[in-house]
């Protein structure tokens, strides 16, 4: 079957795919990514945690080995956007369980800016003052 289109009707249906779909970028990051290490200054043993993209909006639940065999844990949600290699989180609340203190905070005014680094199925997320996240795809 041969159709008679137009030159720009066949840009305007090779451009579609383009126009409509969310950029890659951000399609390939949705899902839930396990913590496989937490590397920073305060860091003192394991790490373990659950990350999750879906759409605009990122949760974060994490557990780390604390001084005297206690457990810290932090709980960040919001919004969040990737640009290249750097994602951008809009916090909208934390909840932290460090030293044997809790504490919940509704974000607003928090932002953190990350370098983002993704191979495949692992993604590492560089913080500004050194903290490195890692994490493999689990979903």
């Amino acid at each position: 079957m041969h159709t008679n289109l137009t030159a720009s009707a066949r840009l305007a249906f090779l451009l579609l795919p383009l126009l409509v779909e969310a950029p890659a970028a951000q399609r390939s990051i949705d899902g839930s990514w396990e913590m496989t290490a937490y590397e920073s200054a305060a860091s003192v043993g394991q790490a373990s945690g659950l990350l999750t993209f879906a759409s605009d909006r990122f949760s974060l639940v994490y557990t780390m080995d604390a001084p005297g065999g206690q457990t810290s844990g932090r709980a960040h949600a919001g919004k969040f956007r990737l640009s290249e290699d750097t994602m951008t989180l809009d916090v909208d609340w934390t909840l932290e369980y460090v030293s044997g203190k809790g504490q919940a905070q509704r974000g607003g005014n928090i932002r953190r800016t990350v370098k983002t680094t993704m191979e495949g199925d692992r993604l590492t997320l560089t913080f500004d003052n050194g903290s490195v996240q890692r994490f493999h795809r689990v979903r």
